[in-house]
């Protein structure tokens, strides 16, 4: 059997309840290119809430509309690092967050048009 040792983030205080950072997954339909380039640590855009609560996606010259929901079931967010503890190398695994909802975004990205030129 495997053993892994999971760690919930210390508080100050011996008596105070762990706060876990809630974390939302964005999940998008379809395909996120960039021309030649990797993702991995690249800005992707802006997302925001109207005032109704309706989360807004702003990627390049794209908006996209969505919706907030449940996920079916929780789940952690954990980094690995490497303990210090018997027997040397042992692996432990730190929480970094709890994901409960996550962002939908359905539709089809739609084109931010703006100075389009008038006939006169």
């Amino acid at each position: 059997m495997v053993q892994m040792l999971v760690k919930i983030p210390e508080t100050s205080s011996p008596t105070a309840r762990p706060s876990i950072p809630e974390w939302r997954i964005v999940e998008l339909q379809g395909d996120l290119m960039i021309n030649n380039e990797a993702l991995l640590g690249k800005y992707i855009g802006d997302l925001h809430f109207t005032k109704a609560g309706i989360p807004v996606l702003l990627v390049g010259h794209h908006i996209l509309y969505g919706k907030e929901q449940d996920v079916e079931k929780p789940f952690l967010v954990i980094a690995k690092s490497t303990g210090e503890t018997d027997p040397p190398r042992a692996k432990e695994y730190l929480v970094r967050g709890v994901v409960t909802r996550k962002i939908i975004f359905r539709s089809r990205p739609k084109p931010i048009v703006s100075n389009v030129a008038h006939k006169t």
